[in-house]
């Protein structure tokens, strides 16, 4: 059911299919970035193309993109 009513939104605008491919994008980053450098680079260029789609989300990512990036080295956050 949520499938389909996403394929409906999906549908009736493009924008809302990109920017669920964009969140897609987004987790994968984390869940197949193999070291700090790779993860880094992949966010960096995730946070390029988001920025006219989530410029509230793009903004605290940058604020906390040191914090961010340390998961890719060690697969934990800093962050309580």
């Amino acid at each position: 059911k949520q499938k389909e009513k996403l394929l409906e939104m999906k549908n009736a605008s493009p924008q809302i299919e990109v920017m669920h491919q964009m969140k897609e994008e987004f987790t994968e980053i984390f869940e197949n970035s193999k070291n700090l450098g790779e993860g880094t680079l992949n966010l960096a260029e995730w946070l390029i193309k988001a920025k006219s789609f989530f410029p509230k989300t793009v903004r605290t990512l940058k604020n906390w993109f040191v914090e961010i990036v340390g998961y890719f080295e060690q697969r934990t956050t800093q962050l309580l």
